[in-house]
């Protein structure tokens, strides 16, 4: 279990290994495409994508 705090996420993104695909919204309000790339590039996984719509 990881410890969360404001600043950290509730997961290791580094121990998810499957197959990821990230979706977005361009529009999207909250998780904007900075953080989205952060997530993407902590994945633990060899095949991922980050797809804007």
């Amino acid at each position: 279990m990881v410890q969360s705090t404001e600043d950290s996420p509730h997961f290791d993104a580094s121990r998810i290994i499957a197959p990821t695909l990230i979706l977005r919204g361009e529009h999207d309000p909250i998780a904007n495409l900075d953080d989205n790339q952060a997530l993407l590039d902590a994945l633990g996984s060899d095949s991922k994508k980050l797809v804007t719509i």
